[in-house]
C-alpha cells in the first residue's frame, strides 16, 4: 500500500512538473520565441520515460544509464527549441537521482545545468540576455542540483529500508502463526493425552482386571464373578459418557449432576468394590465446591490416585479428605500401601500429569512417601 502511494506521488510530480514546463513555453513563447511544438515533444516524452521507468531501481546498470542518457537528450531538445524549457529542470534532477547511484547522477545533473547555458551561448552569443539569464540558471542549479539529490537519494533509502521492514514483518508474522498452530497442536495433544490417561486408559484398566479376576471366579465365587461383571459394566458406561464428553470439550459425566465430593465418593466407592480395599472419606457437612476447571481437576487428580493405588499401593486401607479453608478446597488421598522413593527420577506419566493439571490452575500439590511407608497425596485449588 505504501508503495503505491509513494509512486503515485511520483507520477503526480513528474506530469506536473512537465505540465508547468510546457505551459511555460507557450506562454513565453512571444519573449523567448522558438518551436513550442518540437519542445512539448520533447518535454512529453521525458514524462512518458519517468513514469514508465519509475520504479527501475532494480534495473539492470546499462539500462538505467541507457534510460538517463535518452532523457538528458530530450531535456537538451526541448531547450533547443523553447529556452522556457529549462523549467523542466525540476522534474529531471529527480529522475536522474532516483535512477543512478550517486555519482553518475551529479554528473548527469550537471550536463543538465550546463545544457541552458550552452545552447543560449550558442544561439545568442555570450553577451546576450539570453546568455546571461542562462548562465545565472546554471550557477543556481549548480547549487540546488546536490541539495535535491540527497534529498530524492535519502527517500528512496528511507522507502527500501520501508520496503524491507514490511516484509520482515510479513514473514515474522507468517512464522508466528505457523508457531502459534504448532503451540496450540502441542498443547491440544497434551490435553487429550492427559484426558485419555486420567478416563478412559484407567477405565479400561479397571475392565481388564475385572475380567481377569472373573475368570478366577466364574466357578468357584459366582456371586463375587456376577458382582464383578456388573462393575465392568458401570465402568465401561462411564468410559463412554467420559469419551463423549472429551470429544464435545465438556464438563466431565461424573460432575454433570453432582458435585465434587459427591463424585469423588463414588470413585472412593468404587475402588472399594474393585479392589476390596478398606476405603474411608471424610468430606464436611457443606460440600467443598470450586469453579467447574477447578472441581475437573480434583476428579482427575483423585482419579488418578486411585489408579496408582489400585495398581501399585498393594494397601490394605486408603482415606480420603475434603476440605474448605482459606479460599481453598483442598483434598488429601492417604492410603498404607507400600510407597516409593520421592527421590527417584522416574516416577512415570501419572504424577507429572497431577502436577501439569494442577499448576495450570493455580493450586499446589505435595506427594509425601516412603518404601514401606504409605504415599499421602495433598492437593489444593483456588475455590
Amino acid at each position: 500500500m505504501a508503495d503505491r502511494v509513494s509512486l503515485s506521488l511520483w507520477d503526480a510530480y513528474v506530469l506536473g512538473g512537465c505540465a508547468a514546463a510546457v505551459a511555460g513555453v507557450w506562454m513565453l513563447d512571444d519573449r523567448f520565441p522558438g518551436t513550442p511544438w518540437a519542445a512539448t515533444g520533447a518535454i512529453t516524452a521525458i514524462a512518458v520515460c519517468a513514469t514508465v521507468f519509475r520504479d527501475g531501481r532494480s534495473q539492470a546498470a546499462v539500462v538505467r544509464g541507457g534510460y538517463a542518457a535518452v532523457i538528458v537528450v530530450l531535456f537538451g531538445i526541448a531547450v533547443f527549441f523553447a529556452g522556457p524549457s529549462v523549467a523542466a529542470m525540476l522534474v529531471m534532477y529527480p529522475v536522474l537521482f532516483r535512477a543512478l547511484p550517486v555519482r553518475p547522477a551529479v554528473a548527469a545533473t550537471t550536463v543538465v545545468n550546463v545544457i541552458p547555458t550552452a545552447i543560449a551561448l550558442f544561439w545568442a552569443g555570450v553577451h546576450s540576455e539570453k546568455f546571461v539569464i542562462a548562465a545565472t540558471i546554471t550557477v543556481l542549479a549548480l547549487v540546488s542540483s546536490p541539495i535535491i539529490g540527497i534529498a530524492v537519494v535519502t527517500v528512496n533509502r528511507h522507502n527500501d529500508e520501508q520496503a524491507a521492514l514490511l516484509a520482515e514483518l510479513e514473514t515474522s508474522r507468517a512464522d508466528a502463526a505457523r508457531m502459534s498452530r504448532a503451540a496450540g497442536a502441542a498443547a491440544e495433544r497434551e490435553r487429550l493425552a492427559r484426558e485419555i490417561h486420567d478416563t478412559l486408559a484407567q477405565g479400561f484398566t479397571s475392565i481388564v482386571a475385572l475380567a481377569q479376576a472373573i475368570s478366577a471366579e466364574m466357578d468357584a465365587a459366582p456371586d463375587k464373578a456376577r458382582r464383578h461383571v456388573d462393575l465392568i459394566g458401570d465402568t465401561a458406561r462411564e468410559n463412554l459418557a467420559e469419551a463423549r464428553a472429551m470429544v464435545t470439550v465438556l464438563t466431565p459425566a461424573a460432575l454433570t449432576t453432582a458435585s465434587v465430593s459427591d463424585a469423588v465418593e463414588r470413585l472412593a466407592t468404587r475402588l472399594a468394590d474393585e479392589t476390596g480395599v478398606s476405603v474411608t472419606v471424610v468430606r464436611p457437612p457443606q460440600a467443598a465446591e470450586s469453579t467447574t476447571a477447578h472441581e475437573v481437576v480434583l476428579l482427575r487428580v483423585a482419579q488418578e490416585a486411585f489408579a496408582n493405588i489400585r495398581k501399585h499401593a498393594h494397601a490394605s486401607s486408603v482415606t480420603v479428605t475434603l476440605s474448605s479453608e482459606d479460599g481453598q478446597v483442598c483434598m488429601s488421598v492417604a492410603d498404607d500401601g507400600v510407597g516409593f522413593d520421592c527421590a527417584a527420577d522416574d516416577l512415570g506419566f501419572g504424577l507429572g500429569n497431577m502436577r501439569a493439571r494442577i499448576e495450570g490452575v493455580g493450586g499446589g500439590l505435595a506427594v509425601s512417601s516412603g518404601p514401606g511407608a504409605g504415599t499421602t497425596v495433598d492437593v489444593r485449588v483456588p475455590s
